[in-house]
């Protein structure tokens, strides 16, 4: 390596002077470009080797192209917003319904087994922030799943009943 470089160096030294002895104007596009693959080559580190144990395995993971990420984006943006609301203690319910368009949507509420034990809400719901209050008098303590249907969409959110 040392020998290359010093090789290097001698002819890009003699081109000089050479160019000098004969009084001739050193041609700029001809030694620029050998002057900047000399020096990025001192400048170049080799890469580190990897040291894999017997232990680390290697990982498949699937990387998104930038198109793909946008188009997700684009598609994933959530049209509705569910939050469901109860009072320890109290009879009382509700659930808000926070919509883009209007459209019809049924709001059900199953007990953890998954059978149907009320209805609370099946109708035209308005563009914005919707609020139906439900009662409660006729569930047992315990963990509910609030299902919300609409045109476009299915969510579920949990809720507790404790008196």
């Amino acid at each position: 390596m040392n020998i290359v470089l010093c090789v290097s160096f001698l002819l890009i030294c003699s081109q000089f002077s050479a160019q000098a002895v004969l009084h001739e104007p050193m041609p700029l596009q001809k030694s620029k470009p050998s002057l900047i693959r000399f020096s990025s080559t001192l400048t170049q580190k080799k890469p580190a080797k990897k040291v894999r144990s017997s232990q680390a395995k290697s990982l498949n993971i699937p990387v998104p192209s930038r198109a793909d990420a946008l188009t997700r984006a684009d598609t994933a943006r959530k049209e509705y917003r569910v939050e469901v609301f109860t009072d320890v203690g109290s009879e009382r319910g509700a659930v808000r319904v926070t919509l883009n368009e209007s459209q019809p949507i049924e709001i059900v509420a199953f007990n953890i087994l998954g059978k149907r034990v009320a209805e609370v809400f099946s109708g035209e719901a308005r563009a914005g922030m919707n609020t139906v209050s439900f009662d409660l008098s006729g569930l047992s303590d315990g963990v509910y799943l609030c299902v919300v249907r609409g045109r476009n969409f299915k969510t579920a959110e949990k809720f507790l009943v404790s008196r």
